[in-house]
């Protein structure tokens, strides 16, 4: 099927975006700058100073919008293909429930402090998802079933990957000052870090045990994104009218997303096609904040900054004290 005319021009600006963002990504690598923003809230920045330099049309604009929303779609459903449900087996009962308590406690109370500092709904919810599931992928899939506002998404994964880079320059420094084993550590890195290659780079100096436990950990946070996503579209639409049968009240990407998790799970992608299916999704990822970045108001997103960070850290907080409370509890 050929795409809307409007959406040929604008894949091309998408791509130009998004390739500038991983140039930049790499001159801060380049740097030794490793921790620094990732290639999506480069792509998120540059788009947006792209667009208050040279304003889109609106013409120009529809097509940006018709492009970057099936793409945020599908990469949410490729993305189920790297769930691997045999991990979180592995991990053990006891350790799998704490981190689901600590994720619960975290979506429920990030999401009472961004309203609690007065973002709307739909941004607040971004916010608690994006800290306690796995950052910018869970905001980018929250926003999709959420239906969510371009600058909601952007303001959300711009603001808290500045808490979760500073979460991971400050980590290392906690493990001395509590003394923490590197199993402890490693546990208490994948419980409150915001990516996955985050986690890497912030156990790196505590050993590989401490790397692979933390990574075993923020792979099961990663692994409620299915659910909540279910959750989330189930009581959104529940909320927004008339009661409607499931097939209306989902959206068609979320039990995609499960069917792959599923088909990971039960070995019928295996670990090369599960790897691609990964890169896809996340360069599809990457065109559509590029589109998003390219759709939004810097002078809302500067408004609405200071709020956001406010709720992302209380947000940390909270994810940081259950975290703490587990690694009490529980026998490594």
């Amino acid at each position: 099927m050929a795409l809307p005319p409007l959406c040929l021009p604008a894949l091309l600006r998408l791509g130009i975006v998004s390739l500038l963002a991983l140039a930049a990504q790499a001159g801060l690598h380049a740097a030794g700058i490793r921790n620094g923003p990732d290639a999506m809230v480069l792509a998120i920045l540059i788009g947006a100073g792209a667009s208050a330099l040279v304003p889109m049309s609106r013409t120009t604009s529809a097509g940006v919008q018709c492009t970057a929303k099936p793409l945020l779609e599908i990469a949410v459903v490729l993305l189920g293909a790297s769930m691997n449900v045999v991990a979180l087996i592995a991990a053990g009962p006891a350790l799998v429930g704490g981190i689901v308590a600590v994720v619960v406690v975290a979506l429920g109370v990030g999401y009472a402090a961004g309203r609690m500092v007065g973002l709307p709904p739909a941004l607040a919810a971004l916010v608690a998802c994006g800290n306690a599931i796995c950052g910018n992928s869970a905001i980018a899939a929250a926003a999709a079933v959420l239906r969510a506002r371009a600058e909601e998404i952007t303001t959300a994964i711009t603001f808290t990957a500045l808490v979760g880079v500073a979460v991971v320059v400050a980590l290392p420094f906690l493990q001395s000052a509590a003394g923490l084993d590197p199993a402890r550590f490693g546990v208490l890195a994948g419980l409150t870090v915001y990516a996955v290659p985050q986690v890497i780079a912030a156990t790196a100096q505590a050993g590989s045990l401490a790397t692979q436990l933390g990574v075993l950990v923020k792979l099961t946070r990663v692994l409620m994104l299915g659910p909540v996503l279910l959750l989330i579209a189930v009581a959104g639409r529940r909320q927004a009218g008339p009661r409607l049968p499931l097939h209306m009240l989902v959206p068609w990407f979320v039990p995609g997303f499960i069917a792959l998790m599923a088909a990971r799970g039960f070995g019928f992608i295996d670990e090369g096609m599960a790897e691609l299916m990964n890169v896809v999704a996340r360069d599809f990822t990457l065109l559509a904040m590029a589109g998003l970045g390219l759709l939004i108001d810097l002078r809302a997103l500067a408004r609405s900054g200071g709020r956001v960070i406010a709720a992302a850290f209380l947000a940390f907080v909270v994810l940081a004290a259950s975290s703490t409370l587990l690694l009490a509890v529980i026998d490594l």
